[in-house]
């Protein structure tokens, strides 16, 4: 009998092997189950159950899925064992907020994280902000005169989230705020790992991974990340609509609390140039395609030819720019590079300029409201909601009027500056993050929990 069993197995190899190529069985069934075609073609396994390799191939592939999660909490443990000690605060009667910005560069999104957290920090948090430990020596420096700074090390995803969320135990964080897409998936994981309300800050109307080679990839996990959040924060309209159509009907409240900066102790009519200096055309950002700096240049030779443009900023169309300042207004371009002392750069300005045209929050318009600074850039994306076209600024292409006008650029200057001190101050801003951070953490609290 075990002769004519053997026989008839053998007779028939040549057929199953030909049906397995096929994708089918002999009952002509579909491929189903948790794991790929091509795995499942090559292991010999229908979803019929008529290959008796299937229960062993399964078993060995779950086998390998569970030692691979193994592994991978491991290492997690081990990152976290090699971790430095926390400086735990001494002062756990207040509720601690902890943000969480990963990006190693400083530019406008940073400096707010910092304006966030000092604020937030005035009106009786303990305010926190985790950063890695290789930031800019001005990101330090920043950070550090805002909030407690807790050192990440590492880059790998699971250690990050695994460190933040050793933070938010010791500290015993009543919610944690994730800033950029690093940021923000850092928070999320950790705030899973220690029980802690996450809310992330949406600060670009598309956000930067948008315009990688990737970005097909990227964007149907950053949305799903959003939609797990328990609250996002939108730093103007033009981003909350660009995130209530992330996160979409079910998921988590979208609110909209625009940008804010401390005021300065300077009067309202600022010592400019005497007037019959030359007009300077001030921008500040990073020079990258979507600021449209070459735009501005181009602009600038139609127009005045007394004045000068000044470029404050790093980036990767420097030496593109150069080359255009050069061949369009020979010596009357300055490229900066990086300033620290934005104020005092605007005192001596006549005008900035905000060429691009899809700015999340524009906060250097808001930082030049403040400096009694007429604005002048496109009415799009967020600049709209800072700058009252013909009132605070220009919101089109009309340098040439501002800068032949000083009365104008004077009497848009001071309009601005009330405006701000009306509607984008850090306290304002600090106390609709707090109304926000409370929200969440009342729902936490509320929630039944499932048996």
């Amino acid at each position: 009998m075990a002769d004519r069993r053997d026989a008839r197995r053998r007779r028939a190899a040549p057929r199953r092997r030909q049906q397995r190529t096929n994708g089918a069985c002999r009952g002509g069934a579909a491929w189903r189950g948790p794991f790929s075609r091509e795995v499942l073609l090559d292991a010999g396994v229908c979803s019929c159950g008529c290959c008796t390799a299937r229960r062993s191939r399964r078993t060995v592939e779950l086998g390998e899925r569970r030692s691979a999660s193994r592994r991978s909490s491991s290492v997690a443990r081990r990152v976290a064992a090699r971790a430095e000690p926390l400086q735990v605060s001494s002062d756990t009667q207040r509720p601690a907020v902890l943000q969480v910005i990963l990006s190693r560069e400083f530019a406008g999104t940073e400096r707010q994280v910092a304006e966030l957290a000092q604020a937030i920090g005035e009106r009786g948090w303990r305010s926190l902000i985790a950063a890695r430990a290789d930031i800019s020596r001005d990101a330090r420096r920043v950070f550090d005169s805002a909030a407690q700074v807790v050192d990440l090390r590492g880059d790998s995803r699971a250690g990050l989230a695994s460190a933040v969320a050793r933070v938010l135990r010791h500290e015993r964080a009543a919610v944690v705020n994730g800033h950029l897409g690093a940021g923000t998936a850092a928070a999320l994981g950790a705030g899973i790992l220690a029980g802690v309300p996450v809310v992330s800050t949406l600060h670009f109307i598309a956000p930067r991974h948008s315009q990688a080679r990737t970005a097909a990839l990227q964007r149907p996990v950053y949305r799903a990340m959003l939609r797990r959040l328990d609250a996002v924060i939108a730093v103007s309209n033009a981003v909350g609509d660009y995130a209530l159509a992330a996160v979409r009907a079910h998921g988590p409240p979208v609110h909209v609390v625009r940008n804010g900066l401390r005021d300065l102790p300077a009067p309202d009519q600022r010592s400019r140039a005497a007037s019959g200096a030359e007009p300077v055309v001030l921008f500040v950002g990073r020079l990258s395609p979507e600021k449209q700096v070459a735009l501005l240049i181009e602009a600038m030779s139609n127009g005045p030819p007394n004045a000068r443009l000044w470029i404050a900023g790093e980036g990767q169309e420097r030496e593109r720019l150069r080359r255009l300042a050069d061949q369009l207004m020979p010596g009357r371009v300055a490229l900066l590079g990086f300033v620290s002392d934005i104020e005092g750069l605007m005192q001596r300005a006549s005008v900035l300029a905000v060429p691009s045209r899809g700015e999340g929050f524009g906060l250097v318009a808001l930082e030049a409201m403040r400096a009694a600074l007429p604005v002048v850039g496109f009415a799009a994306g967020a600049l709209p909601e800072i700058v009252e076209d013909g009132v605070t600024g220009l919101l089109a292409e009309r340098l040439r009027r501002i800068l032949a006008d000083p009365a104008l650029a004077s009497s848009l200057g001071a309009a601005g500056q009330r405006r701000f001190r009306r509607l984008f101050t850090a306290d304002r801003m600090a106390a609709e993050t707090e109304a926000v951070y409370q929200a969440v953490i009342r729902r936490r609290t509320a929630a039944p929990v499932s048996a």
